[in-house]
């Protein structure tokens, strides 16, 4: 019962938002080369490549196979009035069908030459992994509370009642100095 009023609830708050997606053709950005150097952050590099050497261009190859292997896309993209650009892209995800993506939503610094300032990155959540219409769905709703700074808290497990938000959670939390995701 819970978990159809949550989704009732959920249905009502889309039913009023405008369902225009902040897409990226919004800004004059290289996309494809700012994936090229937000992929080093958030993924799960070869075995040959230390966490220290993470960002490294001549991992650059590896970057685009990986990329390319998961089906990267962006999915939605917004810059404040304080010049941080906020970030949501999908991959897919290990299943048995090959059919589930999550969405990982953060938040950065561009330099004059459309580079990220190592030090600003940020990762925001992670979803749980689940099919692209429902991705689709839950991603929109969660990108839009990030950029206007709202809580996510109702959206995390375990006080979700549905899949939305896998971390940060009761037990994960971002460390923004080593920025990496840490266990409590």
């Amino acid at each position: 019962m819970k978990k159809l009023v949550f989704t009732m609830l959920c249905l009502g708050i889309l039913s009023c938002q405008n369902h225009e997606r902040i897409y990226t053709k919004n800004y004059k950005l290289d996309f494809d080369k700012l994936m090229l150097q937000i992929v080093p952050f958030i993924a799960k590099l070869h075995d040959s490549i230390a966490e220290k050497n993470r960002l490294n261009i001549e991992n650059i190859e590896f970057i685009k196979t990986h990329i390319e292997e998961r089906q990267y896309k962006w999915l939605n993209f917004y810059e404040d009035s304080l010049k941080t650009y906020y970030f949501q892209i999908s991959r897919l995800e290990p299943s048995i069908k090959n059919d589930k993506f999550s969405a990982i939503c953060g938040s950065l610094k561009l330099s004059d030459n459309q580079t990220i300032d190592k030090k600003s990155f940020k990762e925001i959540y992670w979803t749980w992994k689940m099919r692209e219409n429902d991705l689709a769905e839950k991603s929109e709703i969660l990108f839009k509370e990030a950029i206007n700074q709202q809580s996510l808290d109702a959206y995390q497990y375990p006080k979700a009642s549905e899949d939305w938000i896998e971390f940060p959670s009761d037990k994960v939390f971002y460390n923004t100095e080593s920025q990496s995701w840490i266990t409590k």
